[in-house]
């Protein structure tokens, strides 16, 4: 059962989402006396108008903004201290990452960097080692989405970071941030969701907390996903999933990597793989796993289908595990995502890799390894 006497829950970013939303940030700003902001995101982002909707949001505002929109796919050490050297020699007060994935990682490193010292690039790594408070930073997922915003994590070459302090102090969801992007796109963003969401109200270390968030994010994809089906550019639809994102990226910043996301991501770096393509051909089977490891009679505070329909009751843990697998089936159908780790290009030979990678918490190296070869060619029966 979840531990509802003792368990710890933090959320402190604040959320502007909704039309109009970026033109807050202006007054956000001000609140916290920064005049001078420094936008990083990518060339991708800034070639879709997403950059411009950001700076005519500071149009009359009398603040002057500063845009790096360079941020590869890979940053590294040398990117940080050159963009701490340029935010110190223009004289910036604030950072804004603009878009998720290595530009949210970006800009929480560089406001360590910035705020702390150059010295806490490397200081920093590790479980909170971040000193606080940090200079003023605002997250804009833009483009896809991954929950960073509301996540305490960061990662830059083989450095992981893990502290409150990266958080940001605002999070601006905005539909003129949700650019197009292809349904597989859409759906590999999606299934990341769903592995933060199963293992925050799954997994062993959920709390009532994690579980609502993680039913929250749950129920809007089960509500919009037909809609981002037959319309990928819907962008009402593209703001709901981004905002299940931020309920999921929520609950993870309480738990950290589960299973579901963990090894998801340790298939991806080591087979080459979309990470939220890994996550969905491995869910159903750390589904399996949990149920076998934890029971099937555990109460779970996510809504089945009923609940989704008739309100906030609870349910089964198979009632939920059957509602992810109802959204997996429609992705599928969809021909948005795979069956099995072989079918997305997998390969046997990575498989013992991918489970070293993974192992830890609450999972073994030979737990890993069980999942992966049961979601290597897709059991029929995980």
């Amino acid at each position: 059962m979840e531990s509802y006497y003792r368990y710890e829950f933090s959320s402190p970013v604040k959320i502007n989402a909704g039309h109009r939303a970026l033109e807050h940030l202006p007054f956000e700003l001000r609140a916290f006396n920064a005049v001078k902001p420094l936008v990083v995101t990518n060339k991708d982002l800034a070639g879709r108008g997403v950059v411009t909707a950001v700076v005519d949001a500071f149009k009359d505002s009398g603040l002057v903004i500063g845009i790096f929109d360079a941020v590869p796919e890979g940053p590294d050490v040398k990117l940080i201290r050159d963009l701490a050297g340029l935010y110190r020699d223009k004289g910036f007060d604030a950072v804004i990452g603009l878009g998720g994935g290595a530009v949210a990682d970006t800009a929480k490193v560089l406001n360590v960097v910035v705020s702390a010292g150059p010295e806490y690039l490397a200081k920093a790594a590790g479980g909170n080692q971040v000193p606080g408070p940090l200079k003023p930073f605002f997250l804009l997922p833009a483009g896809v989405w991954d929950g960073r915003e509301m996540s305490r994590f960061a990662e830059l070459d083989e450095r992981k970071y893990d502290s409150p302090h990266l958080m940001p102090d605002l999070a601006v969801l905005d539909p003129r941030l949700m650019v197009a992007e292809p349904l597989a796109v859409i759906a590999a963003s999606v299934l990341m969701t769903m592995a933060q969401a199963a293992d925050a109200g799954l997994g062993p270390e959920r709390n009532p907390l994690t579980g609502a968030y993680a039913a929250g994010a749950l129920s809007i994809i089960q509500r919009h996903l037909a809609l981002i089906v037959a319309d990928p550019e819907d962008r009402s639809a593209r703001l709901a999933l981004a905002n299940a994102a931020c309920f999921a990226g929520c609950a993870f910043s309480n738990l950290g990597p589960g299973m579901a996301y963990g090894l998801g991501r340790a298939v991806a770096l080591t087979g080459g793989l979309s990470p939220g393509v890994s996550m969905g051909a491995i869910l159903p089977y750390v589904l399996a796993y949990y149920r076998r490891r934890y029971g099937t009679g555990i109460e779970s505070p996510l809504p089945g289908e009923s609940g989704f329909s008739g309100g906030a009751q609870g349910c089964s843990r198979m009632e939920a595990e059957d509602t992810v697998k109802d959204i997996l089936g429609r992705i599928l159908k969809a021909g948005a995502g795979y069956a099995s780790l072989r079918e997305a290009g997998f390969q046997e030979s990575a498989l013992n890799e991918a489970a070293e990678k993974a192992a830890g918490g609450n999972y073994s190296r030979d737990d890993s390894l069980e999942v992966l070869k049961q979601a290597l060619n897709g059991a029929t029966e995980p």
